[in-house]
């Protein structure tokens, strides 16, 4: 199902939550927010999940993390939005 997530997803990192069943973490990196914010981040994970997989989404948790401009730093490490999404029905 990662493999899936990552080839289909617009997110700079995905990973499996493991402590929860079914749960994910995506994450955004930005450097201008042009208007969006961690939740519009979040909405469109779950509106991706159900356009392109066919997935119902559960937004769990969404935040921010500002953190000053650093080239090549990983996403962790710099500006990003950080959407926590349990997939209903995943096989």
């Amino acid at each position: 199902m990662l493999k899936l997530l990552r080839d289909t997803i617009l997110a700079d990192s995905i990973s499996k939550d493991r402590c929860f069943e079914n749960t994910y973490c995506f994450r955004r990196e930005f450097f201008y927010r042009k208007g969006i914010d961690a939740r519009d981040f979040a909405c469109s994970i779950v509106h991706q999940l159900k356009s392109k997989l066919g997935y119902e989404g559960e937004i769990l948790d969404y935040s921010e993390t500002n953190k000053p401009f650093r080239g090549g730093a990983s996403v962790k490490n710099s500006s990003h939005w950080t959407a926590i999404i349990k997939i209903k029905g995943e096989k």
